[in-house]
C-alpha cells in the first residue's frame, strides 16, 4: 500500500469520490465616453463579477480614467478563467493594469 497522498491529477476527475479543484472565475467589463468639457473622459459602464475586481485609484477628469483589475482568489492557476471588455470612444483616455506586490 502506497502512504502518499494523490496528486491533484490524480484526484480531478478521477472519479475517486474526491470533489474537483476549485477554480477562479470572473468577469469585467468598463466603457468610458466623452465628458461635459473638451479632452474629458467619464465613466460609462462598470460591471465586475466573482473574483475579478476592478478598482479606480485616481479622480476621473481631463486626465483619463486608470482602472487596476484585481484577482481576490489570489494567484491564476489552471482551470481559472478571467474576461475582459474594455471599450474607450475616440478622443478619451482608458489606462488597465494589473496590482503589483512586493515583500
Amino acid at each position: 500500500m502506497d502512504a502518499r497522498a494523490p496528486t491533484a491529477e490524480a484526484t480531478i476527475g478521477s472519479g475517486g469520490g474526491r470533489p474537483a479543484l476549485e477554480r477562479a472565475h470572473g468577469s469585467i467589463r468598463l466603457a468610458v465616453g466623452a465628458g461635459p468639457t473638451a479632452g474629458s473622459t467619464v465613466l460609462r459602464t462598470a460591471y465586475q463579477q466573482g473574483s475579478f475586481k476592478v478598482l479606480f485609484p485616481r479622480r476621473f477628469g481631463a486626465a483619463g480614467i486608470e482602472a487596476v483589475l484585481l484577482n481576490t482568489a489570489g494567484g491564476l492557476t489552471d482551470g481559472d478563467r478571467f474576461a475582459v471588455a474594455a471599450e474607450a470612444e475616440a478622443g478619451t483616455q482608458l489606462t488597465l493594469t494589473t496590482q503589483a506586490a512586493e515583500r
